[in-house]
C-alpha cells in the first residue's frame, strides 16, 4: 500500500500533493517542508488549485501555524484575504439557504440538503468549514417544478441563456437558480439525487433522512451511508473520476471519522444500489492518495471483476487525471472514457448503456470541428512527448516530471 502510494504520488504535481496533505492535517508540516523544496513547486499553481478545489480556507488554516519563514509574507497576506472572502460568502450562503427554506416551507415542500450543505451541517459543523459555490436541495419529484417556481417568485434568478430549460429535460435537477444579489452563489433543486443508472433513489434517501436545524428552520440530510454513497457517485459517475478529487476525499474522511459511522451498514446499503464501483474507486483513491482510513475488507467486498495488476494500472490512470498541472495526464479523451469504463465496469454493475458523458458528446464534437489545421498539427506535435510521459506513468516506470 505504501509503495503504491509513493508511486502514484509521482503522477501528481507538487501543488496537488500539498492539497492532499490537508485531508489528514497531522501529516502536513513535515511533508510540506519537503514539497516546498521540489524543483517544480509553484505558489501560483497552489493558490489556483486551492481555489478550484474550494480548499483556500483549509490551506490557510494549515499554513498560518507553520514556523516563520516557510510561507512568503505576500502569500500569507493573499491567502488570509482569500480565506476571509470565503468565510463571508459562506455566511451569506447560509442566510440565503435559510430564506430558501422559508419559501419551500410556505409552499408545503420538505427540503433535504445534499453534498456540501448537508455535510456542512453534520460532518463539519459549519458552512465556513466546508466552502461551496452552491447548495443542492432534494425535494420529491412531483414537487420539484412547483418548488422551483416558488423560489423564482421569491427572487432567485434563472439565466435562461446560459442554462436553457430544455437542457435539463432528462437531468436529475432543474436549471440552477442564482443568488438575487448576483454574488455568483446559486441553488440547485433536485427531483432525484443522481443519475438513475446508479440506482440511488429519492425514496431511499428520504426513508433514512435525518432532521437538522438551519438558523431555526427545519431541513433534512441523508443518513451517513447515503451521504458517503452520494458523494462517491458524484465524484466517480457525475465527474467521471476526473475532478473534485480533493474535496471528495476530505468529505469522505469527515464522514468516516464520525463515531456513529458503520462500515457494515454502508456495504448493506451499497448492495441495494448499482453504485458499488463508484464507491470502490472513490474509497480506493482516497485511501491511496490521502490515507483515508478505509478497511481492506470494504474494498474487497466492492472490487470489480478485474485482476489487481489491471486495477493498479487503472488507479494510476485515474490519479494522473485528478488535477490540472499533473505531469502525466491522459492525452486522449477517447482513451480516458475507455479506461473509465474498464474500471467502473458499467455492464457488470448494471448501468446498461448509460454513461456520464453521453449528454456532452455532441458539444465536444462541435468544439473539435472548430480547430484549425495549424492547431491540430501543433497538438499532434506536442502529443508525442505527452504520450511518452503518460505511458511511463501508467506503467509505473521512470521519472515523470
Amino acid at each position: 500500500m505504501r509503495d503504491r502510494a509513493v508511486l502514484n504520488s509521482q503522477l501528481l504535481c507538487p501543488e496537488a500533493r500539498v492539497l492532499l496533505l490537508l485531508v489528514q492535517p497531522a501529516r502536513f508540516t513535515d511533508d510540506f517542508r519537503v514539497l516546498l523544496s521540489h524543483p517544480d513547486f509553484d505558489w501560483n499553481r497552489l493558490v489556483f488549485l486551492a481555489q478550484k478545489e474550494k480548499a483556500i480556507s483549509a490551506l490557510w488554516q494549515a499554513l498560518r501555524v507553520l514556523p516563520d519563514g516557510l510561507v512568503p509574507a505576500e502569500r500569507s497576506d493573499q491567502l488570509s484575504k482569500l480565506a476571509s472572502v470565503t468565510d463571508f460568502r459562506m455566511l451569506h450562503l447560509q442566510r440565503l439557504l435559510a430564506g430558501a427554506l422559508d419559501t419551500l416551507r410556505d409552499s408545503g415542500t420538505r427540503a433535504m440538503l445534499l453534498k456540501g450543505a448537508g455535510l456542512a451541517l453534520t460532518s463539519y459543523g459549519s458552512f465556513r468549514a466546508r466552502p461551496m459555490y452552491d447548495v443542492d436541495v432534494l425535494v420529491r419529484q412531483d414537487e420539484c417544478t412547483s418548488a422551483w417556481q416558488a423560489l423564482r417568485s421569491a427572487g432567485w434568478l434563472h439565466d435562461e441563456k446560459a442554462c436553457p430549460m430544455e437542457r435539463y429535460d432528462a437531468h436529475h435537477h432543474l436549471p440552477p437558480l442564482d443568488d438575487p444579489n448576483r454574488t455568483g452563489l446559486s441553488l440547485e433543486l433536485h427531483g432525484s439525487p443522481c443519475d438513475a443508472a446508479v440506482g440511488l433513489t429519492t425514496h431511499d434517501m428520504w426513508e433514512k433522512a435525518r432532521r437538522v436545524d438551519v438558523d431555526g428552520r427545519e431541513a433534512w440530510v441523508p443518513c451517513e451511508a447515503h451521504q458517503l454513497i452520494h458523494l462517491c457517485i458524484h465524484f466517480a459517475w457525475s465527474h467521471a473520476l476526473g475532478s473534485a478529487g480533493w474535496r471528495t476525499f476530505r468529505d469522505a474522511q469527515q464522514i468516516i471519522g464520525s463515531d456513529s459511522f458503520n462500515w457494515n451498514e454502508l456495504l448493506r446499503v451499497v448492495s441495494t444500489t448499482r453504485a458499488g464501483t463508484s464507491v470502490y474507486w472513490t474509497l480506493r483513491l482516497a485511501r491511496t492518495l490521502a490515507q483515508v482510513s478505509v478497511p481492506a475488507h470494504v474494498l474487497e467486498a466492492l472490487v470489480p471483476p478485474r485482476p489487481e495488476s489491471v486495477l493498479s494500472v487503472l488507479e494510476r490512470h485515474y490519479t494522473s487525471n485528478l488535477f490540472r498541472f499533473n505531469p502525466a495526464a491522459c492525452p486522449s479523451a477517447a482513451l480516458d472514457k475507455r479506461l473509465w469504463s474498464a474500471g467502473m465496469a458499467p455492464r457488470w454493475s448494471g448501468h446498461g448503456d448509460a454513461r456520464p458523458w453521453t449528454r456532452d458528446d455532441e458539444i465536444m464534437e462541435r468544439e473539435a470541428t472548430r480547430m484549425t489545421v495549424a492547431e491540430r498539427l501543433q497538438r499532434q506535435a506536442l502529443g508525442v512527448r505527452w504520450w511518452l510521459r503518460y505511458c511511463s506513468g501508467l506503467m509505473g516506470v521512470g521519472r515523470i516530471a
